[in-house]
């Protein structure tokens, strides 16, 4: 990320399968910008009343602010040797087909 961000808390795996929480902090106010496992009152015990993050025009200031993000209801097929018409196809490794 470079020069973008500030600073970065990495404190392991995610436990429970819950994404990462994300936080905002400039100057004084902090903003949730994702929920993830640790919760919101436990952060606003630390760093007060957490705003609500500005309205978004361009890009989204953080991963999961898209409503297209979380796709539960998406079809999913795995061990797939050739994507079907209308499908993507993610491939990696020495024996990915070049498609």
């Amino acid at each position: 990320l470079g020069q973008a961000v500030a600073l970065i808390l990495d404190a392991g795996p995610c436990r429970g399968g819950l994404e990462s929480t994300i936080v905002a902090v400039e100057g004084e106010r902090a903003a949730l910008l994702r929920p993830g496992g640790i919760a919101r009152a436990d952060i606003e015990a630390i760093a007060g009343r957490l705003e609500a993050p500005a309205s978004i025009r361009g890009a989204p200031r953080s991963p999961g602010q898209l409503a297209s993000h979380y796709a539960p209801k998406a079809k999913l097929r795995l061990i797939s040797l050739r994507p079907e018409p209308g499908e993507g196809y993610l491939a990696f490794g020495p024996d990915a087909p070049d498609h």
